[in-house]
């Protein structure tokens, strides 16, 4: 739990820390807070002996991430740069959520219920390509990447006889991004991006039909999950560069 802190103020002292030179470094760190509009659609899936149904929802809402970075840009002729980083991120874990409606009928109905999705901590990796604008004091340039983000998701059905089921799975996703940027080649750097980002995590689960049988082959229910996320993201960085 001290991590995430402690790296913060590290990066925030090397905010502090004067600056003796307008020449970019060849590394930098940076920080930088993210607001997030995330479009979410969940799609379920529940399959029998005699078939399946399945019924999809949508949800949007924010998400604020900050992001943790050291990179660099190498600099070519006509002002053309290139670079890359590697990012850290830390979310503030805004759930999004929805319901979902019934649909179907027999065993393989899929029930109304709600569900929930919320990121925790990711890692990844962006490419840079662009220019410096000297006169203006700027660069600009486009960006490709990736991360590997740990999300939980969530799903719930109210079975007419059982209750509520409660399915959750803490996994793996690995979004990829687009976009552009621009850095104020100033004293002190201030780096904004606006990106679009898209992922998709699938996972399963198998019952009875009956949870409470005591027979020693009953028939199987799978339900099969499917959370797709896109959205677009505006990020503000200030550090070393």
């Amino acid at each position: 739990m001290h991590r995430p802190a402690t790296l913060s103020a590290a990066f925030c002292l090397c905010v502090a820390a004067p600056a003796t030179s307008l020449a970019q470094p060849p590394i930098y760190l940076r920080m930088s807070p993210e607001l997030g509009l995330v479009h979410i659609e969940h799609t379920k899936v529940l399959t029998d002996a005699s078939g399946s149904a399945s019924n999809t929802a949508t949800s949007i809402g924010p998400d604020f991430v900050i992001n943790l970075s050291i990179g660099f840009f190498g600099e070519h002729s006509d002002n053309w740069v290139s670079g890359g980083e590697v990012q850290f991120a830390i979310s503030s874990r805004q759930s999004i959520g929805g319901s979902m409606t019934a649909t179907g009928t027999g065993p393989a109905a899929v029930g109304p219920g709600t569900w929930d999705y919320n990121n925790r901590v990711g890692a990844g990796a962006n490419l840079f390509f662009g220019r410096d604008l000297t006169r203006r004091k700027m660069r600009s340039y486009l960006l490709a990447g990736f991360k590997r983000w740990t999300t939980e998701t969530v799903s719930r059905a109210l079975h007419p006889d059982f209750g509520e089921f409660s399915d959750r799975n803490v996994g793996v996703r690995w979004p990829w991004t687009v976009g552009i940027g621009v850095t104020l080649l100033r004293e002190r750097r201030l780096d904004f991006r606006l990106r679009y980002f898209q992922s998709v995590t699938n996972w399963s689960r198998t019952r009875p039909l009956d949870p409470e049988t005591e027979e020693p082959d009953p028939e199987m229910l799978t339900w099969d999950f499917k959370f797709g996320g896109r959205g677009v993201a505006l990020q503000f960085g200030f550090g070393t560069g």
